[in-house]
């Protein structure tokens, strides 16, 4: 199996017959989620091939770390990540009027405004 990622192919990976594949002589898939400033949340960046945890971790160091300014790196299998299927999705629109939930309904910043200009 040829990787689409160069550096795999140059650390001469062993060719692998996907039939007789197993966790010790293939390279797994992983997700990685950058994080620029604490506090922030974490994006996805990219994908990666890796034999282990370790490896993708590295990887991901040298792909995604070193390029932009990195708080925190997240590595996860792409077959722990899963996704909401479309049908799924439905279940969000019951409720069609959450104004009650967004800050820009209360007129608190008409009122703040006011004390400010009151006390200066």
């Amino acid at each position: 199996m040829k990787s689409l990622d160069p550096r795999v192919n140059r650390m001469g990976a062993e060719k692998v017959d996907s039939a007789a594949a197993d966790e010790n002589n293939y390279w797994e898939s992983f997700e990685v989620f950058h994080q620029k400033k604490t506090g922030t949340a974490y994006v996805h960046v990219g994908s990666l091939q890796a034999s282990d945890h370790e490896m993708a971790m590295l990887l991901a160091k040298e792909q995604y770390g070193r390029r932009q300014t990195t708080t925190g790196l997240w590595v996860v299998k792409t077959t722990n990540v899963f996704v909401m299927e479309p049908d799924e999705i439905e279940m969000f629109s019951t409720t069609s009027s959450k104004t009650h939930r967004e800050a820009v309904e209360y007129k608190v910043r008409d009122k703040i405004s006011a004390f400010k200009e009151k006390n200066k």
